[in-house]
Formats: structure tokens, C-alpha cells, sequence
């Protein structure tokens, strides 16, 4: 992607990576937590991965290097969240090919998200930047739904 953003009298031009994500139906966002990632590294790598952490080891996605698309069939998320419900750090594993990328959130859209019969889900959606376990690092964006259940609304 290419573009251009003024803000006022300052101009500044962007070039980078991007991801298109698309729902084919509607989502139950209070339904289930979930980690879904867009990741790219400095050395040409792509990756998109997803975990549920109540699904231990599940996970989907993909690497891509050049020509080379390898599926993702684990996936393993952690997070630190901070006092304020946004996430201090994270951590994603993914396989059959290792891969471990370390995420530190830069910037946030977040979220909450209340349900017409009071269900709510924070979304702490962030641009990140990350590094690989191998020491190549990268941008992205990584989204966490989280479903508050009793006490935690």
C-alpha cells in the first residue's frame, strides 16, 4: 500500500504491507475469546495466525516466504494485560514450523463492545511491533477479544 495523510499543513507519505480481513457472515462478538493476527517481517515474511484459548493448541493461518505458503495448524497466544485492559505484551507460537514472535502494542483502537442483552467483550485491538524468537522483526496488527463473564464487566 501507498498513500499520503494530511493532517493540516503537514503531509506524510506511507508505504508498507497490508491485510484485508473479511467476515462472510455476522459475529458473536460475546460468544468466545480469540487472538487474530496480521503480522510482517523485515525480511519479506508474511503471517496470519488465530488462536481461541478456551481450544488449547488450535489454530489457524498461514506463513508466507516468497512463493512459499505454509499452513499454520497450532496456535498458542499469551498476554500481559495492564490495569487498564489494554495489553502490555504478548507472545505468539504457532506450527507446525515454529515460529514464536514476541508482540509489543504501539497503538490502540480499542474497544468495548456491549450486547443488546448486556454482554460485553473488550476488543484491545494494536499496531505492533514484533520479533521472531530468530531475531527478525516486523509490524502488524494483532486483535484480542476478550469476553468479560460475571465480575470481570
Amino acid at each position: 500500500m501507498t498513500g499520503r495523510v494530511r493532517v493540516g499543513d503537514d503531509t506524510v507519505d506511507f508505504a508498507g504491507a497490508g491485510q484485508r480481513d473479511h467476515s462472510w457472515s455476522s459475529r458473536d462478538w460475546w460468544a468466545v475469546d480469540w487472538m487474530w493476527s496480521a503480522l510482517h517481517l523485515d525480511d519479506g515474511t508474511h503471517t496470519h495466525a488465530v488462536a481461541i484459548p478456551q481450544m488449547p493448541g488450535f489454530g489457524v493461518g498461514y506463513v508466507q516466504r516468497g512463493e512459499r505458503i505454509a499452513e499454520i495448524t497450532s496456535v498458542e497466544a499469551n498476554e500481559k494485560i495492564a490495569g487498564n485492559g489494554l495489553i502490555e505484551r504478548a507472545r505468539i507460537a504457532s506450527g507446525p514450523d515454529p515460529l514464536e514472535i514476541d508482540v509489543e502494542p504501539v497503538g490502540f483502537g480499542a474497544l468495548r463492545l456491549e450486547a443488546p442483552d448486556g454482554r460485553v467483550s473488550l476488543f484491545p485491538r494494536a499496531m505492533c511491533r514484533v520479533r521472531t524468537a530468530d531475531g527478525r522483526s516486523g509490524a502488524g496488527w494483532v486483535e484480542w477479544n476478550r469476553v468479560q463473564r460475571g465480575d470481570q464487566r
